[in-house]
């Protein structure tokens, strides 16, 4: 805080540091308040934004699963073995043991009239009427359509179906076609179907019933975005028990033939998540699919079992994580499937994907501004970013590269090392982490840092320079000898 409106621009950070970081990240040793000097380069007239929150705080909810549960995923059909898979998440593997469970026959059918154009809705209204021929399979459906911002419910028969959609008129004929052009070009549209769904989810009357949702899909160019808005959905699917099918309509778009992980090839659900359409990412996620004909929701429909896998909640005191969790089966060491998967505070609001989009944008606006060193933009869009959430790697990663520009170490560092928790499979962190705290003159953290480095990547031969000379910086000459010999073994070509 400037307690003299004179004196230097100091930034605050409030913050808890945790002791031995890298061996026991969740520990908590005191706290303090760190007042980082002013900022000496091109950037002045110096950042002196007020980063609120703590970085360091979110840390400490890391360490280990709560008791509770974040939800569950439904997955392909697993062998009932004990202690045979394990799910890989941001805060480690944790090992689960997956439950057979039957698919109940009921179907809900999830339309989506706001968000559709008049031809849309016509082909929507087309496939929907295929439906009468599940008569011989479901005696009745309850259908839900989200119409002018309200979920509205009934129950119907399959051959009754498309005269109750011709009822619902959701949308005058005439203006169909200026109302989706007028929601397309309203801030934050190529998100506001997955938000609208999230809110909006019905209940299901059973567990794990089917919702078939018919709609095209969204074309949300951002990747990371793309993950937030799967990961959002999957969350909100699994947290209700709902496997989701999506029969995506318009044409010229590629079909998903394939249920719940067993794959078609050149299925988008076999893909990563950032390639692969939020709907077919959720899909998965639930043991539902993609489908485009009655031939292939039939078979969708016939599915009588998947597996159901807890997934351990990490609770977040503020902000969000969204990542990517594996199902790996550790008998035959491989990944048997990726989920979109959220980590968020548990009493504070629900991070949205507009709010995600918001953050982006704001993060888009500070990298503008460095680029044209207008400072006061930089400032205040750094600080709103961290405000928005404190553990988007992205925007750790971009203020962190700010003071080291500034030569801020113990700023950076701090940015830094919440990194090593979010993402520690990424050398490069550990790398950085190493380098701060060589800045810093740390000497056993930073060759600490560095050996993380190697064992995730054991072919890093310039992390080994590094080594050597941390060796020699504390004067042990012995110790600096048997770090070249280690490297000369390790790195013969580059002796």
């Amino acid at each position: 805080m400037l307690n003299n409106h004179n004196a230097t621009p100091r930034i605050v950070i409030k913050t808890i540091w945790i002791e031995n970081q890298l061996e026991d990240p969740f520990r908590m040793k005191h706290s303090y308040t760190l007042e980082v000097g002013p900022l000496r380069s091109c950037l002045a007239p110096r950042l002196r934004a007020i980063i609120t929150g703590s970085v360091m705080a979110m840390m400490l909810a890391l360490g280990a699963a709560s008791p509770h549960l974040a939800g569950t995923l439904l997955t392909s059909k697993l062998l009932n073995r004990e202690n045979r898979y394990s799910l890989q998440t941001f805060a480690g593997s944790h090992t689960v043991n997956p439950a057979t469970i039957k698919l109940p026959a009921q179907i809900s059918v999830l339309l989506l009239p706001d968000h559709c154009s008049e031809h849309e809705w016509k082909e929507v209204m087309f496939q929907v009427g295929q439906l009468a021929s599940l008569k011989d399979r479901v005696t009745s459906f309850r259908v839900h359509a989200l119409l002018d911002g309200t979920l509205r419910s009934w129950e119907t028969f399959p051959k009754q179906i498309l005269d109750e959609l011709v009822k619902l008129k959701p949308l005058n004929s005439s203006n169909k076609g200026s109302n989706r052009r007028n929601q397309e070009s309203k801030p934050g549209s190529e998100v506001q179907v997955y938000q609208d769904l999230g809110i909006h989810l019905p209940k299901p009357k059973v567990a794990w019933e089917t919702l078939l949702l018919f709609f095209p899909e969204n074309d949300v160019k951002n990747a990371d975005l793309k993950s937030f808005c799967s990961a959002y959905l999957a969350d909100k699917l699994s947290q209700e028990k709902f496997r989701l099918v999506h029969w995506r309509t318009s044409a010229g778009v590629t079909s998903l033939g394939s249920v719940g992980g067993d794959l078609a090839k050149g299925s988008p659900v076999g893909q990563n998540s950032g390639t692969a359409s939020v709907f077919a990412s959720v899909a998965k996620a639930t043991c539902g699919a993609e489908v485009t004909t009655m031939e292939e929701l039939n078979e969708v429909l016939s599915l009588f079992s998947c597996s159901e896998v807890a997934i351990p909640e990490v609770v977040l005191p503020k902000g969000s994580f969204q990542y990517t969790a594996r199902l790996i089966d550790s008998v035959e060491g491989k990944t048997i499937s990726e989920f979109p998967a959220v980590a968020q505070a548990r009493n504070g609001p629900s991070v949205s994907p507009k709010d995600y989009l918001r953050l982006l944008q704001t993060l888009k606006r500070a990298r503008h501004a460095a680029a044209q060193r207008d400072m006061e933009a930089l400032r205040s869009s750094i600080g709103e970013a961290l405000h928005l959430n404190p553990l988007h790697p992205p925007t750790l990663r971009f203020a962190a590269r700010i003071y080291r520009q500034q030569e801020d170490w113990k700023t950076a560092l701090q940015l830094t090392i919440p990194l090593a928790t979010l993402v520690p499979r990424d050398a490069s962190i550990f790398s950085d982490i190493g380098d701060l705290y060589f800045n810093l003159r740390e000497w056993e953290k930073s060759a600490k840092a560095y050996r993380s480095v190697l064992e995730i990547n054991p072919s890093h031969s310039r992390v080994m320079a590094k080594l050597i000379g941390i060796q020699e910086q504390q004067g042990n000459i012995s110790q600096a000898l048997r770090e070249v010999q280690s490297a000369l073994s390790r790195y013969p070509s580059e002796a």
